[in-house]
C-alpha cells in the first residue's frame, strides 16, 4: 500500500511539474505572440511615421519646385513688364515724332498689328497667373513664359527697327520735297514702262508652261467655270469687312447699359483683340486700295492670284516632297523672288500677302468642312510661312477672327436694335445675290472646317532643323478652351459652341492631354460635370452636337485619353 501511495504521489508530482511546465510554455508562448503583436504593431507605426514624412518630403520638394518655379516665373515676369514698358514707351516717344511725318498710316498700321499681337501675349499671362493664384504651376508654363519674353523681345526690336525705317522714309521726304514733286512724273513713267518691258519678257514663258503644266490648265479651266475670285469679289469683301468694323465699333461704345449688356456676354479683352484685328485688317487693305482699282495693274494681279492659287489649290500630305514644293513656291513668290516678281510694284507683296492668308482661311471653309484630313497639310505650310513672314501670320489671324469670330472665341449677342442682316453677317452668315440667308446646318459646317484649321495650327509642329517655335502654338488651343468655360451658356448659340468644342477636343485634346496632363484631365471634368450640364439646360432636346460632345467627353474620360485626330501628319514629315 505504502508502495502504491509512493507511486501515487511520484506520478501525481510528474503531472504536476509537466502541468507547470506546459503552464511556463504557453505563457512564453503568448508573451511571444504578445511582443510579435507590439513588435508588428510598432513596425507599422514606424511605416506609417516613414510614409507620412515621405508624404510631407515630397510636399515640401512639390512647394519648393513649385516656389522655384514661381520665383523664376515672376522673374521673366519682370523682364516682360520691362520690355512691355519699354515698347510703350518707344511706340509714344514717336507717335509725337509721327505728327509731322507723311507716313502716319504706315506707323498706325504697324501699332495697331503690334497692339493686337501684345494683347494675344497679355493674355497668356493672365492664364499663367491664374495658375500661380491657385498652386497648379508646372514647368510647361515656365516654358511659355520663356516664350512669352522671347516674344516679346523680338517684337520690341522688330518694331524699333520698322519705326527706324519709317523715320528714315520720313526724314527723306522732309529733305527732298521738290524733288519728289518731279519724281512723281517722270520715274513713275520709266517704271511703268520697265514693268511693262518685263511683262513682255516673261510672257512668252508662262504661256509655254501653261501648255505643259497640268496644273496651270486645271487653273484657267477652273478660271472659266468661276471658280477661283475675282477682282470684284475682292473688293466686295474688302467693303463688307470694313462694314462690320463699323458695327463692333458702334455696338461698343454706345450707351451703358449697350455695354453692359454687350459685356455680359463678350470677354473684354477678346472683344479688343477682335476689334483691333478688324481695325488692323482694315488698315492694311487700305495701303493698295489704289493698287486694287488701278486698270493697268489688272494682269499683274491677275498673275499674282494665280501664282498663288496653283499651289495652295494642290496642297497635300502625300508626301514630303510634294509639300515641300508648295511650301517654296509660295515662299519665293513673298521674296520676290520668281515670276511675278512681288517686289516690281511697292504693294505687290502687300496685295499678295493678303491674298495668300485669304485663300488659306478660305481653305478651311470649302476643303477642310468636306474633307477634315485636309486641315493637317494646310496648317503645316501657313506655321512654315508664318514663321517666315511674320505679318502674314497677322493677316491670317485677322481673317480668321473675320470670317468666324468663334475662333477668338467670340460670341457677340444681338444688340437693341440691331438688324437681322448686320447680326447674322456679324456672326459669319453668308447671304446669296437676292438676300437669302445661308441655311444653318451649312453655316455650321463651314464654320467647324475653319475650327479646325485653327486647331489645326496650334499644334502643328516646325519643320526639320527649324529651331523657332510655333508662332501660334499650343497655348492658343488652351486659350481657347478656358476662355470657353467662362462664358455662360446661351441658347441661341448651344450648338455653336458645342460644335466648336467637339472639332477643338478632336483635334487638339491628344496634344493638350500629353503637354498638360493634370489640368487638362481637370479642365475635361470641368467641361462634362460642370459646363456641359449648363449648356444642356439652355439648349434644344436632343441636339445632335450637345449628344456628341456629351459621347466624346464620356468616352475620354472613361478612357484617360483621347486619340490623335485623323490625317495628323506624323512627326517630322518634312
Amino acid at each position: 500500500m505504502k508502495e502504491n501511495g509512493k507511486v501515487i504521489q511520484k506520478r501525481m508530482a510528474m503531472s504536476r511539474s509537466h502541468m507547470a511546465k506546459e503552464r511556463e510554455r504557453k505563457s512564453k508562448e503568448n508573451y511571444a505572440c504578445i511582443l510579435a503583436e507590439e513588435r508588428m504593431a510598432e513596425q507599422e507605426e514606424i511605416r506609417k511615421r516613414h510614409e507620412q514624412q515621405k508624404e510631407v518630403e515630397e510636399y515640401r520638394k512639390e512647394m519648393k519646385e513649385k516656389e522655384e518655379l514661381t520665383k523664376e516665373i515672376m522673374i521673366l515676369r519682370n523682364i516682360y513688364n520691362q520690355k512691355n514698358n519699354d515698347f510703350k514707351k518707344y511706340a509714344m516717344e514717336h507717335c509725337n515724332c509721327m505728327e509731322h511725318c507723311k507716313d502716319k498710316n504706315s506707323f498706325a498700321i504697324i501699332l495697331s498689328s503690334y497692339d493686337t499681337k501684345l494683347e494675344e501675349l497679355h493674355l497668356q499671362l493672365k492664364f499663367i497667373d491664374e495658375k500661380i493664384k491657385i498652386g497648379e504651376i508646372t514647368p510647361a508654363d515656365l516654358n511659355i513664359m520663356v516664350k512669352l519674353v522671347q516674344q516679346i523681345d523680338e517684337m520690341l526690336s522688330i518694331f524699333k527697327s520698322e519705326i527706324d525705317k519709317i523715320n528714315v522714309r520720313c526724314e527723306v521726304n522732309s529733305t527732298g520735297a521738290e524733288n519728289t514733286v518731279h519724281s512723281h512724273t517722270t520715274p513713275l513713267s520709266d517704271s511703268q514702262q520697265a514693268f511693262s518691258n518685263s511683262q513682255t519678257v516673261h510672257e512668252p514663258v508662262i504661256s509655254e508652261q501653261t501648255s505643259t503644266d497640268n496644273e496651270v490648265q486645271k487653273y484657267e479651266d477652273e478660271e472659266k467655270r468661276g471658280n477661283v475670285q475675282t477682282e470684284n469679289m475682292i473688293s466686295t469683301n474688302i467693303s463688307q469687312e470694313t462694314s462690320l468694323i463699323v458695327n463692333v465699333e458702334r455696338n461698343v461704345s454706345t450707351t451703358e447699359s449697350d455695354k453692359d449688356h454687350l459685356y455680359k456676354y463678350v470677354d473684354k479683352e477678346l472683344l479688343e483683340i477682335y476689334v483691333n484685328n478688324k481695325k488692323f485688317l482694315e488698315n492694311y487693305v487700305k495701303i493698295f486700295d489704289e493698287f486694287l482699282q488701278s486698270p493697268s495693274m489688272k494682269k499683274f494681279r491677275f498673275e499674282c492670284q494665280k501664282a498663288i492659287n496653283i499651289p495652295v489649290n494642290a496642297i497635300s500630305g502625300i508626301s514630303k516632297q510634294h509639300l515641300t514644293d508648295k511650301y517654296e513656291r509660295l515662299h519665293i513668290l513673298l521674296m520676290g523672288k520668281s515670276w511675278p516678281n512681288v517686289n516690281e510694284h511697292p504693294h505687290g507683296a502687300n496685295f499678295c500677302k493678303n491674298i495668300l492668308a485669304k485663300k488659306l482661311v478660305n481653305q478651311g471653309e470649302t476643303l477642310v468642312s468636306s474633307k477634315p484630313k485636309m486641315a493637317f497639310p494646310i496648317a503645316a505650310i501657313i506655321v512654315a510661312l508664318w514663321s517666315d513672314h511674320s505679318d502674314f501670320g497677322d493677316l491670317l489671324l485677322s481673317h480668321f477672327y473675320n470670317v468666324c469670330p468663334f475662333t477668338v472665341p467670340i460670341f457677340m449677342p444681338r444688340m437693341v436694335g440691331q438688324s437681322d442682316d448686320d447680326y447674322y453677317k456679324l456672326m459669319g452668315y453668308k447671304y446669296a445675290e437676292d438676300g437669302t440667308i445661308e441655311k444653318h446646318d451649312k453655316f455650321l459646317k463651314r464654320m467647324s472646317g475653319l475650327m479646325r484649321l485653327y486647331a489645326s495650327i496650334t499644334i502643328t509642329t516646325q519643320r526639320k532643323g527649324i529651331d523657332k517655335t510655333n508662332p501660334h502654338g499650343l497655348q492658343n488651343a488652351w486659350r481657347w478652351l478656358a476662355a470657353i468655360l467662362n462664358f455662360e451658356p446661351r441658347k441661341e448659340i448651344s450648338d455653336l459652341c458645342a460644335t466648336f468644342l467637339l472639332d477643338m477636343l478632336e483635334v487638339a485634346g491628344n496634344t493638350l492631354w500629353i503637354a498638360y496632363p493634370k489640368q487638362f484631365h481637370k479642365l475635361l471634368i470641368l467641361l462634362s460635370e460642370e459646363y456641359y450640364p449648363r449648356m444642356k439646360n439652355v439648349g434644344s432636346i436632343g441636339s445632335g452636337p450637345l449628344v456628341r460632345l456629351e459621347e466624346f467627353l464620356r468616352n475620354s474620360l472613361a478612357k484617360g485619353s483621347i486619340s490623335p485626330p485623323d490625317g495628323q501628319l506624323p512627326p517630322n514629315f518634312w
